[in-house]
């Protein structure tokens, strides 16, 4: 729970501050605590006070605005699909994957807490809503698609694979560059949904 919204930029500013801060620590493999989450933010104590009450709601908060950000993401890319399939498909994966090592190493260990801080269902809803805007895009290009492949199921899979497979990497093979992870996810991706696995 945040105890206010920001509305000034500057307040803005500041929560942006917090949850950044908040992510390199738990990207680093700390479970960090508000005052160390303060130091690294640039604020102190009391400012963060003002907008979380604990280190949990921090969590929760880095949480909701990457399922937000992911979200928007999928719907500005569903709204300019004109790529053919191949091109399309290493679009959508480049945007799934962050840019900056230390937020590739992000996403595994925010899963680890999910249950403790309350978001399991809170993702589980925004990998739904993002099945029915892929499965939309899939029945759209449906002639693209191997024949038979149902596109519901196929935005399921690919939904839940490509997320696993981006995870995983980032948990066991942190040595792998951004290209080399879109590389291979969208191979992955294109072998399932043209047959043919090539990008």
């Amino acid at each position: 729970m945040v105890r206010k919204s920001p509305q000034q930029a500057r307040s803005r500013f500041t929560v942006s501050a917090i949850l950044e801060a908040t992510e390199r620590l738990v990207s680093s493999g700390q479970r960090p605590g508000t005052r160390a989450i303060a130091r690294l933010a640039g604020v102190s104590v009391g400012t963060l006070y003002q907008y979380f009450p604990t280190a949990e709601s921090i969590l929760g908060a880095v949480v909701d605005d990457r399922l937000q950000r992911d979200e928007q993401s999928m719907a500005e890319l569903l709204q300019s699909s004109e790529l053919p399939l191949d091109e399309w498909i290493r679009h959508s994966i480049e945007r799934v994957v962050p840019q900056q090592p230390w937020a590739r190493a992000l996403y595994p260990k925010l899963v680890d807490v999910l249950g403790s801080i309350g978001r399991t269902r809170a993702v589980r809803n925004t990998l739904e809503r993002l099945e029915l805007l892929l499965t939309r895009e899939l029945t759209r290009r449906s002639d693209e698609l191997r024949e038979g492949l149902d596109p519901a199921v196929a935005a399921s899979v690919l939904i839940h694979s490509v997320r696993a497979a981006s995870l995983e990497l980032g948990r066991s093979h942190p040595e792998l560059s951004r290209e080399d992870v879109v590389t291979e996810l969208s191979q992955l991706a294109a072998g399932y949904l043209s047959g043919n696995g090539h990008t």
